[in-house]
């Protein structure tokens, strides 16, 4: 049986479900303004039958009472948000106040303290929050600031490495409009006012932004940002990591299909590329499926062709980005029963080759291909102990002739070729 609601703390003892039909669950809630002294809140009841998912039942894993951080479950479904704050705030020993409008809400979490699903609960239904030591205010963000503003925290945030000019355009580039603080003696150093998802927000685009390769800029890379129209964001920024990209995306729980990464125009060229690539609606039922393999031996246009010549695979369809010829990224798009068939493919596909012999270059100039070596080694994965330069192969001085060939895989070879081409383009566009 459950006992008595005493000053928002709840004395009960539970039977098990199994030995009734019914569980009554009463909550303590406080909807609208404060209740002036001495005024009793409002009580709810909400009920349902054990076995079964029924409106408004709210189950815990551990009883009330215990520590207020301690993991647990929370599982409602179509609720009145009211009850579940009530539970909430017995949880956490608080009192919670609804300043706006209730609604029915489903939620599901586990392993996750009190406050932090009440966090994750609101952000999903758009509300925020304030806290005055045991008193947490809830209600839409334009509520909370129209009529408790006062009531906001001011927070300071330290920067190391940027300024606080090129962070309030930041903030401002993504919406961020808060009340700000600065002083001139001290730089790097910014206080903000608001809710505690703003104040976090900010927090998150301050550890974007204030990082080692920025110190001393006066100004950050520009933050890029990426839409996307049938994927969300996450689905992109999985794959960045594997194109070599090693960033700090923001993203804004209201637009999920948005991105923002500090950026230089190239890489924010291949991230675009990345997204022409993917976003389509028919890639929306494959996403788990959606990789990026990192060639080691052959570029991704001759695994890509390879694969295309194998035609064993018609269900998969494959991308390359820029310079398929001498990257060694290669996009796979694939049904879910051929992902480990297409793995290991790629894998033999990818697997060294006996190194051979080939000329690739001829000059008149012993120094040029010396100089030519020198810059393939650099810009490719053939070392320069592997790259030749002959003799005089006329015998004449005043009219020599030399051969710079190498010596490695066919794969590798192509590579070179492919560089030279590359880098002969302007003098014969001459």
């Amino acid at each position: 049986m459950l006992s008595k609601v005493v000053k928002n703390k709840l004395y009960a003892s539970l039977t098990p479900l199994a030995l009734f039909p019914v569980l009554l669950v009463w909550c303590t809630v406080v909807a609208g303004p404060v209740p002036a002294a001495g005024q009793a809140p409002l009580h709810y009841k909400a009920s349902g039958t054990a076995g079964q998912f029924y409106e408004d039942l709210v189950l815990f894993e551990n009883p009330p009472g215990e520590a207020a951080e301690k993991p647990f479950i929370l599982d409602v479904r179509n609720a009145d948000l009211r009850d579940v704050l009530s539970a909430l705030a017995l949880r956490m020993e608080k009192t919670i106040i609804l300043v706006d409008e209730p609604v029915r809400v489903t939620f599901q979490i586990e392993g996750v303290s009190p406050k932090r699903a009440m966090e994750l609960l609101l952000q999903r239904e758009g509300y925020d929050y304030l806290e005055d030591n045991g008193l947490i205010l809830v209600g839409s963000p334009e509520r909370l600031h129209d009529e408790y503003f006062d009531q906001m925290a001011v927070t300071r945030f330290s920067m190391r490495y940027i300024g606080t000019a090129p962070l309030l355009g930041a903030l401002d580039q993504f919406g961020v409009q808060l009340p700000t603080f600065t002083v001139d003696t001290n730089p790097r150093t910014l206080w903000v006012q608001g809710t505690p998802r703003e104040l976090g927000r900010v927090k998150e685009i301050i550890g974007a932004l204030d990082r080692p390769e920025n110190v001393g800029a006066g100004t950050v890379l520009p933050l890029e940002r990426f839409d996307l129209q049938h994927m969300e964001a996450e689905t992109i920024i999985h794959l960045l990591p594997q194109l070599g990209i090693i960033a700090q995306p923001i993203t804004v729980p209201a637009a999920p299909r948005v991105f923002w990464i500090q950026s230089t125009p190239d890489r924010a060229a291949q991230i675009r590329d990345l997204i022409a690539a993917l976003d389509h609606p028919e890639n929306a039922a494959l996403l788990p499926n959606i990789f990026i393999y990192s060639l080691r031996n052959i570029s991704a246009a001759a695994a890509q062709s390879r694969l295309e010549e194998m035609a064993l695979f018609d269900e998969v369809e494959t991308m390359t980005f820029r310079f398929p010829e001498i990257s060694q990224e290669l996009l796979v798009i694939t049904p879910p029963h051929l992902r480990e068939q297409v793995y290991t493919v790629l894998g033999q596909l990818d697997e060294a080759r006996r190194r051979v012999r080939r000329p690739v270059e001829s000059a008149t100039s012993r120094a040029r291909l010396i100089a030519l070596r020198t810059l393939l080694a650099q810009l490719t994965d053939v070392p320069i102990s592997r790259l030749f330069i002959s003799d005089n192969l006329t015998g004449d001085l005043q009219n020599p002739y030399y051969i710079l060939w190498v010596e490695d895989t066919p794969d590798n070879i192509q590579k070179v070729l492919d560089m030279l081409a590359i880098i002969d383009a302007p003098r014969q566009a001459n």
